[in-house]
């Protein structure tokens, strides 16, 4: 299944995954931004949020978006050893002036 998300996620078995392929599609389509939302997979380990989310950067990519992928526990830590330096925020603000 998650192999199928990166090369090619339109011709993915649908009846394999509870994923709504309408969801998938609509996610893939990057509109969500166009109105500057982040978007935030959550799911138990091995339920394929890190295939899904390379899928939908991938096709972004292709419409000439910019992404920008994090891990939740390396993002935590990167602000902790932020605020442990006085520099609360610097990577966050790098992320809003690169994404403009």
């Amino acid at each position: 299944m998650a192999s199928c998300f990166i090369s090619n996620w339109q011709s993915c078995g649908w009846t394999e995954t509870q994923l709504s392929q309408a969801v998938v599609e609509q996610l893939a389509s990057a509109a969500f931004m166009e109105t500057a939302h982040n978007l935030i997979l959550v799911g138990g380990t091995g339920t394929g949020k890190f295939h899904l989310a390379t899928a939908i950067g991938i096709a972004a990519i292709h419409q000439g978006k910019r992404v920008r992928f994090f891990n939740a526990v390396d993002l935590v830590n990167q602000l902790e050893r932020e605020k442990s330096q006085g520099k609360v925020g610097n990577s966050l603000r790098s992320c809003v002036w690169w994404m403009r």
